[in-house]
């Protein structure tokens, strides 16, 4: 394939800065080599023979940003007509498969690489000049299983990363997404995921990639009109579409009044609330004057209590001193009782009975003086 030419210009936006190729198609790495383009964000011709490599440079670009169920493949080969496309495919691409011509004129489908452990490494890394830190990287890793089933490992990095240095040397695929994730790189095996990453690095719509993969390389425009009209406008049934325009504006009309005729509501409902907040605040200082009438006996009981009690030890205290003075004369009293009784004892022994008539004796004998002063 010849070189490309490339236009000095402004480059606003984000722009394509390279594109690496590891066993894609014909573009064979079997022995290590890493194919690279890099239009470094200009405008790029490529330019070369039929069956030198243009339509498969397209196609890898394809691979790494449009769906598979989507993707049309070597439109700038003009496979558009019937029985020119099936020859195209990820399996034929992972395997290298090119044309060889057979007996008769007819074509077979020849593989450059057979066997077991070849993948293929497709990367792409996009800058924008105007923006420090916008740059990405996209990749994928396709290999083949058992059953000649295409697998698939999606890959995103920020900044500019390269197939020789971060995506080399797998010699299995057995948890290859942990292994490419191990490289820095987010890793999927989910195309949908992989897109999500895609639209928000790049600020794209699925729209824009929808119109990618129509115009892409195409061969051939005849008329402007009909390859706008195929290419780029759908078809669509815009009665349908006026239909539930109609219908949306019917519904939109229908929710304004409800909203209109709620917000009426909400003002009706406005002096409730504010009653109902007054009647929450006047319960609650109600609840609370409750609770503290409640707390009331207990807390002066508890008051009573912490006053009593020093009188109390105090009290005690006399009550001891008192008791002790009081089993000191209770000891006095009776050991004056004792004296008395041997008081007695000994009265009745020097005379008793003549000691107890005296009283009597001297009550007559002051009777008998008062009656003679009286007589005197």
């Amino acid at each position: 394939m010849d070189d490309f030419f490339q236009q000095p210009s402004t480059r606003p936006g984000l722009r394509l800065h390279k594109l690496e190729l590891f066993n894609w198609g014909t573009f064979d790495s079997s022995h290590g080599r890493v194919f690279t383009v890099r239009p470094d964000g200009r405008t790029t011709l490529l330019v070369g023979q039929n069956g030198a490599g243009k339509s498969t440079l397209a196609d890898a670009l394809l691979t790494l940003l449009v769906r598979s169920s989507t993707r049309n493949y070597n439109v700038a080969a003009g496979a558009g007509k019937v029985g020119q496309k099936r020859n195209r495919t990820e399996r034929t691409y992972v395997r290298g498969a090119y044309d060889h011509g057979g007996d008769g004129g007819s074509t077979a489908l020849r593989f450059l690489r057979q066997g077991a452990g070849l993948y293929t490494a497709i990367l792409a890394s996009f800058c924008n000049e105007d923006m420090e830190g916008a740059d990405f990287t996209l990749a994928q890793i396709l290999y083949l299983t058992g059953d000649e089933k295409v697998m698939k490992v999606y890959a995103f990095a920020s900044g500019e990363k390269s197939i020789a240095e971060d995506l080399g040397g797998f010699t299995s695929f057995e948890r290859l997404r942990q292994q490419v994730e191990q490289r820095g790189f987010q890793a999927t095996t989910t195309f949908s995921q992989y897109e999500r990453w895609f639209f928000k690095a790049a600020g794209l719509r699925p729209k824009a990639m929808d119109v990618f993969n129509q115009t892409v390389a195409v061969k051939d425009i005849e008329s402007l009109n009909v390859f706008i009209r195929q290419h780029m406008l759908e078809k669509r049934s815009w009665k349908e579409k006026i239909e539930r325009v109609l219908a949306h504006f019917t519904q939109l009309s229908e929710a304004h009044r409800v909203l209109v005729q709620a917000r009426e509501q909400l003002k009706l409902l406005e002096p409730i609330v504010r009653a109902a907040k007054a009647y929450e605040a006047v319960s609650g200082e109600l609840k609370r004057l409750r609770a503290v009438k409640a707390a009331v006996h207990p807390w002066f009981s508890l008051r009573k209590v912490a006053l009593l009690e020093p009188l109390i030890a105090e009290n005690e205290g006399h009550l001891e001193t008192e008791n002790a003075r009081k089993g000191e004369l209770e000891r006095q009293i009776a050991g004056r009782e004792e004296t008395i009784r041997q008081l007695h004892n000994e009265i009745d022994r020097a005379g008793g009975p003549r000691l107890q008539q005296l009283p009597g004796l001297i009550e007559a004998a002051e009777a008998r003086a008062a009656e003679k002063r009286g007589r005197a």
